[in-house]
């Protein structure tokens, strides 16, 4: 199977996703939870900006952006979406890799089940 080299920009954009993702939550995480106890939310959009890991989240979240209404102005609505479905399977990945989080044996069944899935939807 062989792609168009415009088409591999679906692997930085869902590279950017996960790892926007897995910043945000890791962020999360040690900011200690958002919505705690009295806490205004002009004081909380203020600590969760002050995170670097948040911060780091949204700035990936920019660039996959951008390199996705790059590849809508190349591809077919059908035929570029799919592949988004990708990001289930790297941010399960990156959850059990960078994150420590078990992940149930059906879940690893259904990111299989994913992979085929697209698999089949990229042949043209």
């Amino acid at each position: 199977m062989s792609f168009s080299p415009t088409v591999l920009l679906v692997i930085p954009t869902i590279l950017a996703l996960t790892g926007g993702q897995v910043l945000l939550k890791f962020g999360v995480n040690r900011l200690g939870g958002l919505m705690e106890g009295n806490a205004s939310l002009p004081s909380e959009v203020a600590r969760v900006l002050s995170s670097p890991f948040v911060l780091g989240g949204l700035g990936l979240y920019g660039v996959a952006s951008f390199l996705w209404i790059y590849l809508l102005s190349k591809f077919s609505f059908n035929y570029i979406y799919p592949f988004v479905s990708a990001t289930f399977v790297f941010a399960l990945l990156a959850s059990w890799l960078f994150l420590g989080e078990t992940v149930p044996v059906q879940r690893w069944v259904a990111i299989a089940l994913i992979t085929v899935g697209i698999i089949i939807g990229a042949r043209v």
